[in-house]
């Protein structure tokens, strides 16, 4: 998908299943799950905040720090998947 490219919108309970079907940390414990999801969270904003760095540095200059690349916007999607990963464990049982 090329930048600024319209995906085909989706569902929120839609994505919900895609997350459930693709979270491979099932078979831990309910501990591990979300200490992986929490990690994982983590380390993609950590992830976002260098691409944009690097934003910053190179392409573009600061002006145009704030218009997504295709790493930022693979990033983001890292975020709102471990975001709804966490979600899933936290409120597990409730």
């Amino acid at each position: 998908m090329e930048i600024g490219e319209a995906s085909a919108p989706i569902l929120v309970a839609d994505y919900d299943r895609f997350v459930r079907a693709s979270d491979h940390s099932w078979d831990k414990t309910h501990e591990e799950r979300l200490d992986i999801a929490t990690y994982g969270l983590a380390a993609e904003l950590g992830s976002v905040v260098s691409a944009v760095k690097k934003r910053l540095l190179g392409e573009g200059g600061s002006e145009e720090w704030n218009a997504p690349n295709d790493e930022i916007l693979e990033e983001l999607g890292d975020v709102l998947w471990y975001g709804f990963s966490l979600s899933h464990h936290a409120n597990e049982g409730a």
